[in-house]
């Protein structure tokens, strides 16, 4: 349930992981809207070889991106170096009470 204006194909999916903190939490709950082209510094969900991947779309030039996580324990993916198929831009963030 959102009241985002979305196309019929967006869905939603849990994080698993902490390759984006801070700003997205292992649970956090992200709805992508697959017809939803990113823009540069908006978040996309992208399939590298089997992996399925959530991270910050940033283009190099004007043929190339790369996939950008905000922890930096991870490493950039770049589209010159991987095959990357982005399979859609992050619409809405969802964060759940956190129990300390």
């Amino acid at each position: 349930m959102t009241d985002i204006q979305s196309s019929a194909s967006t869905f939603a999916l849990k994080l698993k992981g902490d390759s984006m903190k801070p700003a997205f939490s292992d649970g956090d709950m992200i709805i992508i809207d697959p017809l939803e082209k990113p823009e540069p510094g908006e978040f996309v969900l992208a399939q590298v070889d089997k992996d399925i991947l959530f991270r910050k779309y940033r283009i190099d030039n004007l043929d190339k991106f790369s996939l950008q996580p905000l922890n930096s324990d991870y490493p950039v993916i770049s589209s010159s170096e991987a095959k990357i198929k982005i399979i859609g831009t992050l619409v809405e963030h969802r964060i759940y009470r956190r129990k300390r």
